[in-house]
């Protein structure tokens, strides 16, 4: 029975979002925060039935997710409890003319989500009868898909606290496509801990149209009351108040109690007969009522719930058979399966999961206590066994392989794994997958354990530990600087020195990670450190044949010192010869190759080649075009803007008007993406404001000065903000909130502009350490010569020309004639 008035206007709310859903096809997402056990899945169970009985005959969908009957069992509790989707559909006659999707999400054994979105692929796969998205779908080809099918859907996100990055990433693409979706998210109250892949979506999402956060209180004592006499009608009045003030509101709770043993033997002709002091007795917490389900399990029963345990939240059934075989319980796997403590995952036979967390925490703390050492120690190796076989069988990211990897890893961290290179080979398996995921904290975890697994081998593989060290110090130069990569590169050029001979071309390698970590320019010893490696690294390239990616990261290491020392036809010469390499050997829409086209058009801008920068990002559009949606709308985003602020360097109308539809396309994606305020949409945010500002300088030189004060007040609006979110980011994004801001003051004629570009200046060569000839400190230069005859101060601002070599007498009609002073 339905219970609690406002669970039923939940219910209610559902329906008017599911209708307005059908009117507009707007994207919309409510998500219901609660403690485990409030009722909040039941919510979408109530949804569902109330959507299934209304539709017309004959009917595609049951009448309800599951079934309920007064009283029932432990068993069938458990299972309607977390059913979030019918077990079955109709077949023939007429298809659905809606959708109702659901996923459960889950944990692997290292604690990272499990891949959630197949299960969302099958079930559209089934719905349209054929397999056009199965395989290599991701967020944005499945986003698509429902974009173009077109059928209003609901889509389930049960227990979101534990989704994986991608199945986040298509709730996001799903809203930048405008997908005809309800999303119905269930998770548990917000902890203070670090924040999960959904509650920063919720982050990003905070203050949207079409997104709702519910936070559910507990049900009353009248409703749960009401529950109970609807399942025991003759129960005394005195006894269903007392129980129903025993759970503290937890409607599951009430439900495990009643299905206790103790409360089953007082049941009987629809009466709970249980004096006061007996109900006083009874556990009223999950963990409470949880143990004494458990105690009430046959102890075979027990025993195959402890060793499914030990696999993780998420196991494969084949590697559980195999364990199985080598404890002989005393019960089957099917007698564990039918208690309603773990279920099939996915969609997939081959997986099976824990019904909840707490289950599965429960039953790895009682296997100590329900299987001997022996049999524990049997368990693992069996484990172990079987993982070695199924991954030999098992290609691809797939549920199940990710599922036997993170085993694998875990119980090798246990000191159980004898063959330590295979071990090693899982942790970077999983480093590439966490990696893929930008969990670099993860990345770095596996790697380093890859490391200490390879470094105890006999004999030791030296190319894979060099490899590793690599691959760790790119990671901690991502996640933390340039200087906390040091250390690995350092050791893998010993290793590399030390153990391989002089043919090898990873000791390039190697050095080009030292040098990648030490072109600090505000350490001078590291610099020089770093130039000397890249010199070593062009006399070693003369004598060995270098593979593809030895050539790259030379390549990338020239660039990049060539970059930070403000050479940008050095670095566009070697950026080329990048661009073709990878072109050659990864394809022309590589990440890689695309990501060598960016530096090249970068580069380009700065040299002053501002046509070629034109040319290379409108390719690199083309080229991301061509193959989203795997490219993702959000890289599309990135593009477009970043050609929009070439298009501003160009200075024509038509070339103005086409970089505002570019960056407020790039704004409303990241914004969807990353919140209004977030770093990539006031990116978007600063090429209007520069627009803002060339517009606004022309309606002034046609005399339209209304017009252009309206200008200037929407630039200094944007930019004073920009600025205040940049108080404390890195330098170079300060910088540029400062000279952009700068400009806008400028523009209003104010004093306080000199201070604020005086600022971009100064962390230019400051902390940046950037001298006189860069193309950034000019260029604050030349906004700080600007603002100065904008506001009347010639002495001053010919002070600032003698200082960087400007010529004076075009300053003036450079800067405000073109869109070339100001970059983003």
């Amino acid at each position: 029975m339905f219970v609690g008035a406002e669970r039923r206007a939940e219910v209610a709310r559902l329906r008017g979002q599911f209708e307005e859903l059908r009117r507009d096809r707007a994207t919309r997402m409510v998500v219901y925060v609660s403690p485990p056990g409030w009722g909040k899945t039941r919510i979408v169970q109530e949804f569902y039935r109330s959507l299934a009985e209304a539709q017309a005959a004959p009917a595609y969908w049951p009448e309800s997710i599951v079934g309920e009957v007064s009283g029932g069992s432990t068993v069938e509790l458990v299972a309607a409890r977390k059913a979030i989707r019918p077990k079955v559909v109709a077949s023939g006659g007429p298809g659905p003319d809606w959708l109702w999707l659901a996923v459960a999400s889950g944990r692997l054994s290292d604690k990272s989500p499990a891949p959630a979105l197949p299960a969302l692929i099958e079930q559209i796969d089934d719905h349209r009868g054929e397999a056009a998205t199965r395989g290599t779908a991701g967020p944005a080809e499945v986003a698509a898909v429902l974009a173009r099918w077109g059928l209003p859907a609901v889509v389930v996100l049960d227990d979101a606290h534990d989704l994986d990055k991608s199945t986040v990433e298509f709730i996001e693409e799903a809203f930048l496509l405008r997908c005809p979706v309800l999303f119905i998210a269930t998770t548990w109250s917000f902890a203070n801990g670090a924040p999960n892949q959904f509650q920063r979506l919720l982050g990003r999402f905070s203050g949207r149209d079409g997104v709702t956060t519910v936070e559910l209180a507990k049900l009353s004592s009248g409703d749960l009351a009401e529950f109970l006499l609807w399942c025991h009608p003759r129960t005394d009045l005195g006894t269903v108040h007392l129980l129903a003030d025993r759970v503290d509101g937890n409607p599951y709770a009430l439900r495990l109690m009643l299905n206790t043993p103790r409360v089953l033997s007082t049941i009987g002709d629809g009466r709970i007969a249980l004096a006061r002091e007996e109900i006083a007795e009874l556990g009223g917490t999950l963990g409470d009522l949880l143990t004494e389900h458990w105690e009430s399990l046959p102890v075979g029963v027990q025993q195959v719930l402890c060793v499914a345990a030990l696999l993780g939240e998420t196991l494969v059934a084949e590697v559980l058979e195999e364990c199985l075989r080598v404890v002989g319980p005393l019960s089957g796997s099917q007698h564990a399966l039918d208690s309603g403590w773990v279920r099939s995952a996915n969609g997939s036979a081959r997986v099976i999961e824990f019904a909840e967390r707490m289950r599965h925490d429960h039953a790895l703390s009682q296997a100590p206590h329900v299987l001997s050492r022996a049999q524990l120690n049997d368990v693992k190796h069996a484990a172990l066994r079987a993982i070695k076989a199924v991954l030999r069988r098992e290609d691809g990211d797939s549920l199940v392989r990710n599922t036997l990897v993170a085993l694998h890893v875990t119980l090798a961290e246990s000191g159980l794994e004898d063959d330590v290179v295979a071990a090693a080979g899982s942790a970077t398996e999983l480093a590439a997958r966490a990696r893929h995921e930008h969990r670099r904290l993860d990345t770095i975890r596996h790697l380093s354990s890859a490391i200490e697994w390879l470094s105890r081998s006999d004999p030791v593989p030296w190319t894979r530990l060099v490899e590793c060290h690599l691959e760790l110090s790119a990671a901690r130069r991502t996640e933390v600087s340039r200087a906390a990569g040091e250390a690995n590169a350092r050791k893998a050029l010993e290793l590399a020195e030390d153990h391989l001979g002089t043919g090898f071309d990873i000791r390039i390698r190697a050095r080009c990670a030292l040098a990648m970590s030490r072109l600090r320019r505000e350490d001078v010893d590291a610099y020089s450190s770093a130039l000397r490696l890249l010199g070593e690294c062009d006399e070693l390239a003369k004598k060995v044949m270098m593979s593809p990616i030895a050539r790259r990261d030379l390549l990338n290491a020239r660039y990049s010192a060539a970059a930070q020392e403000g050479d940008y036809p050095r670095a566009i010469a070697v950026m080329d010869e990048l661009a073709l390499h990878c072109e050659r050997h990864l394809g022309k829409t590589h990440h890689l190759t695309l990501e060598a086209l960016e530096s090249l058009g970068y580069s380009a801008l700065r040299a002053g080649d501002v046509h070629r920068s034109i040319e290379l990002r409108r390719e690199i559009l083309s080229r991301r075009t061509s193959i989203a949606p795997t490219a993702g709308r959000l890289q599309l985003a990135s593009v477009s803007n970043n050609l929009a602020v070439t298009l501003l360097e160009s200075g024509d109308d038509s070339a103005l008007a086409e970089a505002e539809e570019l960056a407020r396309s790039a704004l409303d994606t990241w914004a969807v993406a990353y919140g209004y305020d977030g770093l990539r949409p006031q990116r978007a945010r600063l090429v209007l404001a520069w627009l803002h500002q060339r517009r606004g300088l022309a309606a002034e030189g046609r005399g339209e000065n209304d017009l252009a004060a309206g200008h200037f007040r929407d630039a200094v609006t944007d930019t004073a903000r920009i600025v205040e979110l940049r108080r404390d980011d890195e330098p170079p994004n300060r910088a540029n909130a400062f000279l952009r801001h700068g400009l806008s003051l400028a523009c209003e004629r104010r004093v306080e502009s000199i201070t604020v570009l005086g600022k971009a200046l100064a962390v230019r060569q400051g902390e940046l350490r950037q001298d006189d000839g860069f193309y950034e400190v000019r260029r604050c230069a030349l906004a700080l010569v600007w603002a100065y005859r904008r506001l009347g101060w010639t002495a001053e601002a010919n002070a600032v020309c003698d200082r960087y070599g400007f010529p004076a007498g075009s300053v003036e009609n450079y800067v405000v004639g073109s869109g070339n002073l100001v970059t983003n």
